[in-house]
Formats: C-alpha cells, structure tokens, sequence
C-alpha cells in the first residue's frame, strides 16, 4: 500500500493526513486528548478536510495523490458538450487539465513520457473512421451515452486506458478514453506481436508471433484496444460485470457480480485471488512492458499450456477480474461477430504451440452466454 503523509502540528498531538489506494481519509496516531476543547480542534480539523473526501471516493488505479484528479468527476464534465454519437466525441481538443492528469499518472509510475497533444492528420482520421465503422452499430448506442470525450495524444506510456468519471458520492458515472498516437501507426498483427513477447525474456530461444487478421490492415490494431476499452466502459454501473475498480472498498462488488464467480474469488484475506490459478503464476508474475521480462523463455511454454486448460480467453485476462473481462470481452467481439482471428504460435527448443480463441470451447462457455448478451 502507498501511503502519502503530512503532519499536521497541533498544540496537543500529531496528526497524520494521508492518501492511499483506497479512500481518503484521517489516520489518527498516539492522539492524547485532553479535554473537550482539544476534541472540538479535532473536529474542526475534520470539517475542513471532509470536502476532499467527497470526489472519488471508489478511487481509480491510481495509488498517489494526482492534484488534476478532479478531471475524474462529474462536475469536471457537466458543462462540456456531449454528443449523442461516438464518433464525434472523438478529435474535441484534449484540456490542459487532463493532460495534467495523465503526466501526473505516468509520473506516478516512473514513466517520465511527455504526454502531449497533437493534430490527427487525413490518414489518421480514416483510420479511426474505419474502426468505428466496424463495430457493431448496437454495441455503440449501447456505450455512447457512458463516453465523455475520446482523445489521442503521444507519450501516453500504454496503447491506450478508459478513465472512470464518478458523481460526488464515489458511484461510476460514464467514462473518457485515451489512446497513444502509435496504436495508429502498426497494423493488428504487429502490435500484438510485440505486445505478447513483452512478458517473457527474449534471449533467443524462443519465437512468439500473433495473428489478429488474416488480411492485415491499417484500423485493426486500433479496433482491437478501442474494444478493449469499451469493455472498461460496459462495467459501469452494471451488477453482472465486475466493478470497474479493483480497491479493497470494492471487493464486495466485484464477488457479486455473474462473471467474477466464473474465474475468481476472495480467499480468507479478502483478498482477489484465481479459483483455478495457473501452475507457472506460481513462477512467474505475468505482466506486459515491464522493464526486466517476469517470466523465462520456458515459462512461455508452460504458461500458455496453462492457459489452455483454464478458464481464461486470452494471456491478458489473468491478470485481474476486471481486465479479465474487458480483454475478453474484445476478443469474443473480434472473433465472434467480426470474424476476424486470434492465433498465438509459440516456438521454442524445436516445439511448436498454437493457442487460438476458445469461443466454441466448453472452458469459455460460462463467459460465452455474458458476451452474446451484448452482441445482441
């Protein structure tokens, strides 16, 4: 847990005000009070500093203290224009304060990137017009209304993220998404290749490549993450899915939900655990873009054998509840009603390993039903 701290003097005892990852609050240590008068200083205190509690209460990923995260709340978006249709949300001028926010992120977790804005040029706006194009035209009516705003920058420091807006009780509202200027420079099979190579080390004993079309073109790295994200969004506020957020003030609402209960539970710590954890997560802790692989070349091998028999659609949705559904959830769009293909080949010490969607599967069957109830 990150805990930021000041201490306040008073004339009787010390006070520690801090932030965590999980609420905002007062954390009170070897307070003597002597007398009434002391306690109504207390008091006083506490009334002061009650209104920074009352933004964000659920919190976000974020584990600091941003000074923009007010970017984050309703009344941040009240007065901005709306529009009813997706497509148009994207391209509105990015505000000085969510760029502020995003470098105050990427700072936060050692990534020194500029974040910047930038003008989308012909060929970067056709390609967002052909990803939007293809998706299904239900799924979009469906998640317009809970889209803000959509925006491109460079330096975001990940292909691209969906960021919570909540009202001043802590409760989801709707969403703004943010993608890296990259995601439109690579085509589908390119950026999955490289991004599924990231978490093991590449010494040279091992091949890893990913097919996400047959025919390559231009919009389909693009539509892939931007499916992803829009599966972030289909969280909000919907008791079947698991709550947008992964704080310990929230564990309850993520066990309730139908699609937690597939692959997940809470162990006697509270804590969010697999039911069925892969054999090779007791080896090696998988995860993309970090800076040392976490997992050796062999483990490779063994993870997605693994992966196979579980009941997790795709590497990414091992990783935690709520990625677990967004991940899937794109890739049962793209396979399924798309029509379009996930293929991993893994090639090491003269083996071949081939693992492809699991949609027909009765492992992803459970899953299957959720998904097909918003592809209707």
């Amino acid at each position: 847990m990150y805990f930021v701290s000041y201490n306040i003097k008073l004339d009787f005892k010390i006070l520690k005000l801090g932030l965590d990852d999980s609420y905002w609050g007062l954390k009170i240590e070897s307070l003597n009070l002597k007398d009434l008068r002391n306690m109504q200083k207390l008091f006083n205190l506490a009334v002061i500093l009650l209104p920074l509690t009352l933004v964000n209460c659920a919190g976000t990923r974020e584990k600091f203290q941003n000074p923009f995260r007010h970017v984050i709340s309703e009344a941040y978006w009240v007065s901005k224009p709306n529009s009813k249709d997706l497509r148009r949300k994207v391209g509105t001028e990015i505000t000085g304060d969510v760029l502020s926010y995003l470098r105050e992120n990427n700072l936060s977790r050692g990534k020194n990137t500029a974040v910047a804005p930038f003008e989308l040029s012909k060929k970067e706006k056709l390609i967002i017009d052909r990803a939007f194009a293809g998706l299904p035209q239900k799924l979009v009516k469906k998640v317009s209304p809970l889209i803000r705003a959509i925006y491109f920058v460079e330096g975001l420091g990940s292909s691209g993220i969906a960021e919570i807006v909540y009202d001043s009780s802590g409760n989801p509202l709707s969403s703004f998404l943010v993608f890296d200027r990259s995601v439109l420079n690579l085509n589908a099979n390119e950026w999955c290749t490289k991004k599924e190579r990231t978490p093991f080390l590449q010494d040279g004993t091992i091949k890893i490549t990913c097919q996400l079309e047959k025919y390559t073109s231009s919009h389909g790295a693009f539509q892939y993450i931007l499916l992803h994200e829009i599966g972030h969004v289909l969280q909000i506020n919907n008791p079947q899915l698991p709550f947008p957020s992964l704080h310990a003030e929230n564990a309850e609402l993520l066990k309730d939900s139908d699609y937690f209960k597939i692959s997940w539970q809470l162990n006697k710590k509270g804590a969010i655990v697999p039911l069925a954890p892969l054999p090779t997560q007791n080896k090696c802790k998988f995860d993309y873009y970090l800076d040392d692989p976490p997992c050796s070349a062999k483990e490779a091998e063994l993870f997605y054998g693994d992966l196979a028999q579980s009941t997790f659609a795709t590497p990414n949705s091992v990783k935690n509840p709520v990625e677990d559904f967004a991940d899937g959830f794109a890739n049962y769009i793209h396979t399924q009603v798309l029509k379009k293909a996930f293929i991993i080949t893994i090639e090491y010490a003269g083996k071949k390993l081939v693992y492809k969607d699991c949609w027909n599967e009765q492992r992803c069957e459970a899953k299957k039903k959720i998904f097909e109830a918003f592809s209707r």
